[in-house]
C-alpha cells in the first residue's frame, strides 16, 4: 500500500514539474531574469546587483528569432513600479525593449529606481538608460545613454528623466540613417 501511495505521489509531483515547465516558467520573471544574466549591459548589472527590492522585469521583443516574445507579467511590473512611486517606496525595475524588426530598429535597457522624496515631497526616480542600434554591429557600439533623476514618471516608464538632447541625438541618427540608405538605394 505504501509503494502504491509513494507511486503516486511520484507521479503527481512529476506531474507538476512538467506543468510548470511547460505552462509557467516561459516568458515568466525568473525565466527572462536568467537570459539578462548572459547579457552585459550596465542598466543589466545595475538591476541585478542592486539591493533594491524589485518590482520585475518588463520585457518586449519584435525579435522573430526571440526565445520569447514578452514577459506575462509586464502589466504587473508596471503597476508595481507605479504603485512605488505614488507611495515613493524604494523599489526598481528593469526595461528591455528589442525593437529588432520594428521601425526604430534598437533594443533599449533602462533600469528605473525610487530613490526617495525631496524637500517638497516629490518622488525622485532615477533612470540608467541605454540604447543601441541595430543598423551597426553591437560589437564595438557606443551607446545612446544617459543617468538622470527627476519627479515625474513618463506614461512609458523608459522614457522618464530623459534630457532633451537625447532626442536630438536620436532625431540625428534617424535622419543620418535614413539618408543613407537612401544612399544605398539609388546606386
Amino acid at each position: 500500500m505504501s509503494k502504491k501511495l509513494t507511486g503516486i505521489i511520484l507521479v503527481i509531483v512529476l506531474l507538476a514539474i512538467l506543468g510548470y515547465v511547460k505552462l509557467i516558467y516561459p516568458s515568466s520573471q525568473m525565466q527572462i531574469k536568467q537570459a539578462m544574466k548572459d547579457m552585459s549591459s550596465a542598466p543589466i548589472e545595475q538591476y541585478l546587483n542592486s539591493t533594491d527590492k524589485k518590482c520585475g522585469i518588463w520585457y518586449e521583443s519584435q525579435n522573430p528569432s526571440a526565445k520569447f516574445k514578452a514577459g506575462k507579467d509586464n502589466a504587473e511590473v508596471t503597476a508595481c513600479f507605479a504603485d512605488a512611486f505614488e507611495k515613493c517606496l524604494n523599489r526598481s525595475i528593469l526595461i528591455v525593449k528589442d525593437n529588432y524588426s520594428a521601425a526604430e530598429n534598437n533594443i533599449t535597457y533602462s533600469v528605473l529606481r525610487v530613490i526617495k522624496a525631496n524637500d517638497q515631497n516629490d518622488c525622485i526616480i532615477q533612470n540608467n538608460y541605454e540604447e543601441y542600434t541595430f543598423s551597426k554591429p553591437l560589437e564595438g557600439q557606443i551607446p545612446l545613454n544617459f543617468v538622470n533623476t527627476c519627479t515625474i514618471l513618463n506614461d512609458k516608464p523608459e522614457k522618464s528623466c530623459e534630457p532633451a538632447y537625447i532626442s536630438e541625438i536620436r532625431t540625428q541618427v534617424l535622419k543620418s540613417e535614413a539618408t543613407s540608405n537612401l544612399q544605398i538605394e539609388t546606386k
